[in-house]
């Protein structure tokens, strides 16, 4: 594949939302966080303790910034309860399994 087919990542043109467990991997998130900011701009970058301010409808904020791009999840050492042994056996909220890939 040759690079004309490659988008170019440049302000303006990427959004992203950072996904992460406050329990886990809230210091790399807010890394993370801030060098996307400086690199694409704040207004492109989704972080919910830097992008949602008070009165802001939150699911409806969430729902349009995690489907308009980039979604990068972060995944840490606690991702899985410790109970867990293998993906196929950690439920989550809703019953099914949680896939990784």
């Amino acid at each position: 594949m040759g690079r004309e087919s490659e988008v170019e990542m440049t302000p303006g043109n990427v959004r992203v939302f950072i996904n992460y467990r406050h329990d886990d991997t809230e210091g790399e998130a807010l890394l993370v966080y801030e060098r996307l900011a400086k690199r694409f701009g704040a207004d492109n970058v989704f972080l919910d303790d830097k992008s949602l301010k008070p009165g802001m409808k939150w699911l409806e904020e969430i729902k349009e910034h995690a489907a308009s791009g980039v979604f990068l999840s972060l995944i840490g050492k606690r991702w899985l309860p410790t109970s867990c042994s293998t993906r196929s056996s950690a439920p989550m909220a809703n019953g099914s399994s949680p896939q990784v890939t």
